[in-house]
């Protein structure tokens, strides 16, 4: 969970999605602000003497929402990754989460149907190397039916010399409209099912946002198979659109 306080141009993440539970929330100040990729804003928080956490750094890296993003102009609905590594190690933790204002479920639409595009963004893991997850993901909704569809075309590189090459791969879904025991409950969920492979699934859930459903956000897993395996391995990421 993200919280922007205005006030002071700063941000707290709850790493367990809890609100106010400070055991596993970062602060990330206004003069935390670091370079980031174009359409993105990052801070940098520096563990320096903390219990457990010195030699540590952790980012948050924001998509910016607003008319200004070339990539994509979102009003309601953004992303974010939030990434913990220590310094001189070659691995890193990651998380990826949707955030904004979104739609109260007394006001999802119960009849009609909307269908968004949008964005995807994640990592993939194959034991070994680590792969970075970029492309563009849809979701369609029925809402008199209560149902929803999804689809996500993920491209995977790495900067590892010699690593097995993701490629790319295509994944379709299938859910419901209504919540199930994660938490925060979202409003959808289903599973994925690769089109080239129908052994390379995973799950999906997510929120619409805006007064009228007029834009989304869902996490996403998914899994080709164990470690070690040609092409083995899981991945998570973020998808939202409008």
């Amino acid at each position: 969970m993200l919280r922007f306080d205005p006030a002071t141009n700063t941000y707290i993440y709850y790493g367990s999605g809890v609100p106010n539970d400070l055991t596993t929330s970062t602060r990330f100040e206004s003069n935390e602000i670091v370079g980031a990729p174009a359409n993105f804003e990052t801070r940098r928080h520096g563990y320096t003497g903390d219990s457990g956490q010195s030699g540590s750094l952790e980012d948050l890296k924001l998509f910016v929402p607003g008319s200004a993003n070339t990539q994509l102009a979102l009003t309601y609905v953004s992303y974010g990754v939030r990434s913990i590594w220590r310094v001189n190690s070659p691995y890193e933790y990651r998380e990826y989460f949707y955030y904004g204002v979104s739609t109260p479920t007394a006001n999802l639409p119960t009849s009609g149907s909307a269908s968004l595009s949008g964005i995807a963004e994640g990592t993939f893991f194959d034991g070994t190397v680590p792969y970075r997850l970029t492309g563009s993901s849809t979701l369609s909704a029925d809402f008199a039916a209560g149902t929803v569809t999804a689809s996500l075309n993920l491209n995977g590189t790495t900067q590892i010399i010699g690593a097995n090459p993701f490629g790319s791969e295509q994944y379709a879904g299938l859910g419901v409209i209504g919540a199930n025991n994660q938490y925060p409950p979202p409003q959808f969920y289903g599973t994925l099912t690769s089109t080239t492979n129908v052994t390379h699934t995973g799950n999906f859930s997510g929120s619409f946002f805006g007064p009228a459903a007029n834009e989304y956000g869902f996490i996403f897993s998914i899994s080709r198979g164990a470690f070690g395996t040609p092409g083995g391995g899981v991945g998570v990421g973020v998808a939202v659109g409008n």
